[in-house]
């Protein structure tokens, strides 16, 4: 209820958190719909949180027609704000020609971005790059180092 009378009053971070209460039927009945509209309106209000969460919608169906290009496109909106989780889903899809064409050297790009702001996954990620060579030189030493990180 206090979420909802926040986002109805325009506050981006209670849109998102409506958002995801309703699209994961959190204290509220779950309607994933009426949870991307609510990530949109805060999409709206440049909130990066949502953007992801929009991107999460679009890349998996969640909510809406899966479009994995249009996922994209909201990872990087949150991506190029700062969103490790976002930098993360951006590497994946430049790096496995998901929603846009393949790139490997890109994708590894945004994991390193990620790892910057500790985010495990993509940490991970880039363990698995470097130690089989994907969109870098191969360099197993320094991808157990991230694998090591990652943990």
């Amino acid at each position: 209820e206090w979420y909802r009378r926040a986002a109805d009053k325009g506050d981006a971070h209670a849109q998102t958190n409506l958002g995801y209460c309703l699209q994961n039927g959190v204290g509220v009945p779950k309607n994933e719909a009426a949870g991307v509209e609510w990530y949109r309106r805060a999409t709206k209000l440049e909130n990066a949180q949502a953007q992801y969460n929009t991107g999460v919608c679009l890349s998996r169906g969640i909510g809406v027609r899966k479009d994995e290009a249009a996922g994209v496109e909201w990872y990087r909106r949150a991506a190029d704000k700062g969103d490790a989780h976002a930098q993360t889903n951006l590497g994946y899809c430049l790096q496995n020609g998901v929603g846009v064409p393949k790139n490997e050297a890109a994708g590894v790009e945004w994991y390193r971005r990620a790892t910057k702001l500790e985010n495990a996954q993509a940490q991970y990620n880039t363990g698995v790059c470097l130690s089989r060579g994907i969109g870098v030189r191969k360099d197993e030493a320094a991808g157990v180092e991230w694998y090591r990180r990652a943990a």
